[in-house]
């Protein structure tokens, strides 16, 4: 088993399966109520239209199950099965702050090398903190390079910022064996889980999203609001002991 199936596979075996209550796709995130709240960013293949098996019938099935569909290879499947199992994740053992993901790198980055996978808007203050800064994406934006040099740049980071939505890409486990063990680690955006499970993948800091009021957090979400504009969530890190 795969270091990325592992790490999902364990994050299924202390997640709490009930019916899934809620799921709503909205056009940048992924909204989904069981035992809790979870979401994820919303992802499909550029250019080609994707649809969700099962779409209309999965409110009332087992949460668990609609989880599985993390491992599908059609990216908005991968996405939805994402924020199904985040919903079904329990975060005792976690001590919340409000701790800004962009703060914590830039401390950590402080004249370092520094390595964030996804353009993150932030990106750009980064570039001062640094004394470089690798940003990779799939398909390449300006100023960003292609993940196809992740193995010869990514082992020179000292900081390393990883988008939960590797986990909807299955490209995590892929990144991770090019990460230097002693480099700071912190998995961020709204798809990552808020599970002590990510730091035992090596994993320092996790960043995400609680959902504090969903009928305000549903009403912008359906309504087309991205990920920056939602409201009724608060933005939360986590730290390893």
């Amino acid at each position: 088993m795969d270091k990325m199936s592992e790490t999902l596979e364990r994050l299924f075996s202390t997640a709490v399966d009930r019916p899934l209550r809620t799921l709503a796709i909205g056009t940048f995130t992924v909204f989904a109520e069981s035992f809790g709240f979870g979401v994820s960013s919303t992802m499909r293949e550029q250019n080609c239209p994707s649809c969700v098996k099962g779409a209309g019938e999965m409110e009332g099935k087992s949460v668990l199950e609609i989880s599985r569909l993390v491992f599908s290879n059609n990216l908005l499947e991968a996405s939805v099965g994402l924020a199904a199992l985040n919903s079904a994740l329990p975060t005792s053992g976690l001590e919340f702050s409000d701790a800004n993901a962009f703060e914590i790198i830039a401390a950590k980055a402080k004249n370092k090398t520094a390595a964030v996978i996804g353009s993150f808007p932030f990106v750009k203050d980064l570039r001062s903190f640094c004394s470089e800064l690798y940003v990779f994406e799939k398909r390449p934006l300006p100023g960003t390079l292609p993940s196809l040099e992740i193995p010869e740049k990514i082992p020179r980071a000292d900081v390393v910022a990883i988008s939960g939505t590797t986990l909807i890409n299955h490209t995590f486990e892929e990144i991770l064996k090019f990460v230097r063990p002693s480099a700071f680690k912190i998995m961020l955006g709204p798809s990552t889980p808020l599970s002590p499970i990510m730091f035992e993948s090596g994993i320092d800091v996790i960043s995400g999203v609680l959902v504090e009021d969903k009928d305000i957090f549903l009403k912008y979400l359906m309504q087309g609001s991205n990920f920056r504009g939602l409201r009724g969530k608060r933005l939360v890190s986590a730290f390893a002991d």
